[in-house]
């Protein structure tokens, strides 16, 4: 029962996140889908952790491969997701003060999303989009 809750380091959790980012982006306004990015507007503390975890996910596949342990690849992906949820709870992201600032912090959740799937790809794990 534990492996199949909708929290904590769990598969379901994962796919439970990649389908709330690719639900955010989805119903992400116009005017945020039009407006210029800019990653110089993403100077919270937890964008750059977020923005940290994702740099180091080439280093983490190869890791993982490395030691030919699957489970290196799969707690980093929980980390990616934790770290976005509790983003995601924090901070305003497609509602944020001006349409760039969204448009950059839905950026960054595009970024997050690519990861995550990757990381799904990777371990032959099948995603989805909704819940």
């Amino acid at each position: 029962e534990e492996s199949l809750a909708f929290n904590g380091n769990t598969g379901p959790y994962l796919q439970y996140m990649v389908a709330r980012v690719s639900g955010l982006i989805a119903k992400a306004p116009e005017a945020v889908r039009s407006a210029a990015v800019n990653p110089a507007l993403l100077d919270r503390r937890d964008e750059w952790d977020l923005t940290r975890l994702i740099s180091e996910f080439p280093e983490l596949v190869s890791r993982a491969a490395e030691k030919l342990d699957p489970s290196i690849l799969a707690a980093g992906l929980y980390e990616i997701a934790r770290e976005f949820s509790r983003y995601y709870h924090d901070v305003p992201i497609a509602k944020a003060e001006n349409p760039e600032l969204a448009a950059s912090r839905m950026a960054l959740a595009g970024a997050v999303l690519t990861t995550l799937k990757s990381g799904f790809r990777l371990l032959n794990i099948p995603y989805i989009e909704s819940m």
